[in-house]
């Protein structure tokens, strides 16, 4: 997997597949090899995933980390492979971030896919905690159910991505990740997220900018 040097900050990623640009955007706490059970699906596409800073074996600066940051990210991969403008498809906090990329970079953005995401903000909804709680424990238990027997032969790179050491720790790294700054504090919904091992408790998503 190679790694892009972005403001300072090594983003490690992967290309494969040709065709079209396809960038893809993970979410809180994964590494871009989650994806992997969705390339077959994907074909005709060059597909590029990658780690966001914090995660897998992308850099961990000091945080806290901003959705714009990450959004700067993605755009910066997409400089870094020469692509001037590419499908994109983000999940979960990733679909915040390809909110985002599509404020910050319009013309890099060619169509937008968002799956399980939201805007933020205040007046964004979120599920209820019994789902929230579910989610989080489906991150914590993904590198074992990525693993289980034929997946690595199926997905040959998964081999290097989340059963190493540095991804394994990807959860308690994301703990980095807070609101986006004192403005958005004040702006957040009051619904709580429930406490988890895999991150903070927070009041909510910081939500998405639009660049002056």
């Amino acid at each position: 997997m190679p790694e892009a040097r972005i403001g300072g900050v090594g983003i490690h990623y992967s290309a494969v597949g040709e065709g079209d640009p396809l960038l893809l955007i993970m979410g809180f706490g994964m590494p871009g090899d989650a994806w992997m059970v969705s390339l077959p699906f994907l074909q005709g596409y060059r597909a590029i995933y990658f780690d966001n800073r914090g995660t897998g074996r992308s850099e961990a600066p000091e945080g806290p980390y901003t959705i714009a940051q990450m959004a700067d990210d993605a755009a910066g991969i997409l400089n870094h492979l020469r692509i001037d403008r590419a499908h994109v498809y983000g999940i979960s906090m990733g679909g915040m971030i390809a909110q985002e990329l599509a404020l910050r970079y319009p013309r890099k953005v060619r169509s937008l896919v968002l799956g399980c995401t939201t805007c933020g903000g205040e007046h964004s909804t979120l599920g209820e905690p019994e789902v929230i709680a579910t989610l989080f424990e489906a991150i914590q238990e993904w590198p074992a159910r990525i693993h289980r027997p034929g997946s690595t032969e199926r997905f040959p790179s998964c081999s290097h991505g989340s059963g190493s050491p540095r991804t394994r720790g990807s959860a308690k790294r994301c703990s980095r990740w807070r609101p986006c700054s004192p403005r958005h504090d004040r702006t957040l919904h009051s619904t709580p997220w429930p406490a988890s091992s895999t991150g903070p408790r927070t009041t909510g998503y910081p939500p998405l900018t639009r660049p002056p």
